[in-house]
């Protein structure tokens, strides 16, 4: 019995310790900080709790630890909050910052006050990096989408496994002449392996184009619509409810699919952007000139949501 008792201490003392150890990896107060200063609806979509986790454990893995801050979409607008938020959450550690989309153009939008705000940063050691459409030289580095596809091609690998053994209707829906949903949508093409798929691409977004459109998918029998991007997207959502359609869509738009018909969605890995980003030799540069690198995405399966 004492044996036993002895064991259980011992094993409850390692466990405990590697607990401790990964925590202490993870936390570590030592490393360089990654700050991400993000609003609400980017964090619920592209970076939910064990995304957030991954993502600590990508950055752990090469030295950096993770801080992460959001602001309220209310506050937006004014640079004076957000200028707040970032003098109180970094720290002496805080050697780069990423802003989400929305707070990327939020900065675009008052650039004539932050050009200079974002140049003092950099002149501390903290270097800026914005997501999406940025001019030159307001950020030390922005993460594009263009040519950041790497998500649409895993959805497509992923949808053609589960169609091996028997072919499912499958409809690429997309907004014709919208450059990188027309890029997203043949890179799908490109790896989706089965024979079963209507590539449709609409060009209005009425609520008579997207009821006749909605008709068309019904006389297709599509029980899949993968949509890289759609205009009117909720509608089409709303009106297929009863069609037991699931669907593929860009992480943002996660909200207006109902849970049941949501198949997967394709999202932001920061994660691997920022391993790639720092593998890669990036520094604090001079001003003036922005490094421009595509954003890596992934293809998530949420059927563990039903």
């Amino acid at each position: 019995m004492r044996k036993r008792f002895l064991l259980l201490i011992i094993m409850s003392s390692i466990l405990v310790l590697a607990i401790g150890g990964g925590f202490l990896w993870l936390f570590f107060p030592l490393r360089e900080e990654v700050l991400i200063i993000s609003d609400n609806r980017y964090i619920e979509n592209h970076i939910p709790v064990g995304e957030q986790w991954k993502l600590r454990f990508s950055l752990a893995s090469i030295g950096k630890k993770l801080s992460m801050e959001t602001i309220e979409f209310d506050t937006l607008g004014d640079p004076d909050n957000l200028d707040t938020l970032i003098s109180d959450s970094r720290t002496a550690r805080t050697s780069l910052i990423v802003f989400s989309p929305l707070i990327t153009s939020d900065i675009v939008l008052h650039q004539d006050v932050w050009t200079q705000r974002l140049s003092q940063l950099h002149g501390e050691g903290i270097s800026s990096v914005g997501i999406g459409v940025a001019p030159e030289g307001l950020f030390d580095l922005l993460f594009t989408y263009e040519n950041s596809s790497s998500g649409w091609s895993e959805a497509a690998k992923a949808l053609s496994l589960l169609s091996k053994d028997n072919p499912l209707p499958t409809v690429l829906l997309y907004t014709a002449g919208e450059v990188n949903a027309e890029a997203n949508a043949r890179l799908f093409e490109q790896h989706y392996k089965e024979r079963v798929l209507e590539v449709l691409p609409v060009s209005l977004s009425t609520r008579a184009a997207i009821d006749t459109t909605v008709e068309k998918l019904s006389d297709m029998g599509a029980l899949y619509v993968v949509s890289p991007y759609v205009e009117g997207l909720a509608q089409y959502a709303s009106e297929t409810n009863d069609q037991k359609i699931r669907w593929i869509v860009d992480a943002s738009y996660t909200p207006v699919i109902q849970r049941r018909n949501l198949e997967g969605v394709v999202a932001d890995d920061l994660g691997a952007s920022l391993v790639e980003l720092f593998s890669s030799g990036f520094e604090n540069r001079s001003g003036g000139v922005s490094i421009r690198s595509p954003l890596f995405t992934t293809y998530r399966s949420m059927k563990r949501a039903w």
